[in-house]
This record gives structure tokens, C-alpha cells and sequence, in this order.
């Protein structure tokens, strides 16, 4: 009975979670879609991190490091190699900062971005109908490299757009379109210690522009660092600043909770020549 039962919810499930696979894929836009409208690899990604010592985003970045060129992505879990992309790793809680700076390639900018979308008859069957629309945002994200996904399905590009894969779930920064520096690019900046349970691993830089359809921001170009440069990342998961506040205000509670339990229990021992209890008639 039991194992009937098992199977009926098994086969239940199965009706919610085939379908939402199913309709994952269909009539998405892909990678593969953009870079054959022409509309991949736009970007040129300059990748640094460092420090701003005043904790003001909008300040200079000191002790730069350019990892623009940097293509060793060796990593393990607790271990890296010492000529590794950024190594040491960035570590929370040490006011690291990552910087990405995008800007047209020179092709790009002379003949301006291209921002396609898929038109009026794509279809799974016919994938290169497109027409052009206006980008309003630019955006960079860390996305897993292939040794951080390797083993981790989770981890992989298996969504097309505009549904961004788990495999870029870490937003670095979301900017105007209009809001490039007098030369000409769009600086994206995030303190490290900002971002939420991000695990030790190795990422590449995704640079997307996005527009504005029926309401929904969807990815229109984009351009990438793999195999390119890399960021590396060493971090205690788990320990994030509301756990560690937790833990501290309970470790307080409990230790004047004791204080004040025990100076009460002995004054009302002395008084009644019995121990203070709680919740007993």
C-alpha cells in the first residue's frame, strides 16, 4: 500500500515537472539564436577587482588587479593553485570589489549596438526570423566556469533566454544604456561582501544588453569572458552577516538569560526553600 501510494505521488509530480521542462525550451531564445543574428559578442569586458577602502562605491578602486587576460581557472574546493586567476581568491568579509568595464568592440561601435529579439514567426522549427529593438539596460553577472559546473548539473547553461540560467545567478550591476563615461563604457562596480551565499568557485563575466518587451526585460547581446578571464572566489558558505548576527544575539540572550535565572533562583531559594520552576503546580 505503501508503495502504491508512493507511485500515485511520484506520477503527480511527474505531471508538474515534465511539462515546466518542456516549456523551458520552447520558443526561447537561445545563445546560439543571438550569435546567429549577429547580435552576439559585441562587448569588449575589462575584469579587475580591488579594494575602495571608504566603503563608497562611487570612489576610485585602489590595488588593482586586471584579470582581463587571465585564463587559468584552477580550482578545486579548498584548493587553488597559486598562479590561478586572482589568486589569493576573493574572501567575504575583506571589502574585495569587483569592477566590470564594457564597451563596444570596434566593429560594434561603428556600426552601433545591434540589439535583436526573435520576430513575429519564430518558432522551434524556424529560429531566425528577428527583428531589431531598442536596449535600455546593460548588465554584468558571474557565471559558473566549467570547472565549478562540472558535476554540478544544477550549475549548467540548460535554460535559454530570456530565462537566465542558473549558470549566471550572480548580478554584479544593472546600468542605464545612457550611462557610459566619456569613453565610452559602462562601468559596473559591487562590493563582494553584497553579494548573497556566493560559493567558492571560478566564473567567467557575462555582459548582456537588455530591452524592454511586453513589460519584461529580455536579453537582446551579450558577450562573454570564458576562456578569456576568470574570478575566483573563496568563501565559508553559510556564514553570512544575519547568521552571524543571530548567533551573536542569541549567544548574548542565553548568557544573561543564565545571569538573571540564577541570581532569581537563589533569592527566591532563599526565600522559600524551594528552586524556581517554570510551568509546575
Amino acid at each position: 500500500m505503501a508503495r502504491l501510494s508512493l507511485l500515485a505521488i511520484a506520477g503527480l509530480l511527474s505531471l508538474c515537472v515534465v511539462p515546466s521542462f518542456a516549456a523551458v525550451t520552447d520558443g526561447k531564445t537561445k545563445y546560439s539564436d543571438i550569435v546567429a543574428w549577429g547580435a552576439g559578442n559585441q562587448f569588449d569586458i575589462v575584469l579587475r577587482v580591488g579594494k575602495i577602502p571608504s566603503g563608497k562605491i562611487t570612489d576610485p578602486l585602489q590595488d588593482v588587479r586586471d584579470l582581463s587576460t587571465c585564463t587559468n581557472q584552477n580550482y578545486r574546493e579548498g584548493e587553488y593553485s597559486q598562479d590561478a586567476c586572482n589568486a589569493p581568491p576573493l574572501k567575504d568579509n575583506s571589502a574585495d570589489v569587483i569592477q566590470v568595464i564594457a564597451s563596444l568592440t570596434d566593429s560594434s561601435a561603428s556600426a552601433g549596438l545591434q540589439c535583436q529579439i526573435k520576430g513575429d514567426d519564430f518558432s522551434e522549427d524556424n529560429r531566425t526570423p528577428t527583428k531589431s529593438s531598442t536596449p535600455s539596460k546593460i548588465e554584468a553577472r558571474m557565471c559558473y566556469s566549467k570547472v565549478a559546473y562540472t558535476e554540478r548539473p544544477w550549475r549548467k547553461k540548460n535554460k535559454p533566454y530570456p530565462s537566465l540560467s542558473l549558470n549566471c545567478p550572480w548580478l554584479v550591476e544593472k546600468v542605464d544604456i545612457d550611462s557610459k563615461n566619456a569613453d565610452g563604457e559602462w562601468v559596473m562596480t559591487k562590493f563582494f561582501d553584497d553579494f548573497d551565499e556566493v560559493p567558492s568557485a571560478t566564473y567567467f563575466i557575462m555582459v548582456h544588453a537588455l530591452t524592454d518587451v511586453d513589460g519584461d526585460s529580455t536579453v537582446c547581446a551579450f558577450s562573454s569572458t570564458e576562456e578569456k578571464s576568470y574570478l575566483l572566489t573563496e568563501v565559508d558558505m553559510g556564514r553570512t552577516t544575519g547568521v552571524i548576527a543571530a548567533a551573536t544575539v542569541f549567544s548574548i540572550f542565553s548568557i544573561v538569560f543564565l545571569v538573571v535565572y540564577t541570581v532569581a533562583d537563589t533569592i527566591w531559594y532563599n526565600k522559600t526553600g524551594k528552586g524556581l520552576t517554570f510551568g509546575v503546580a
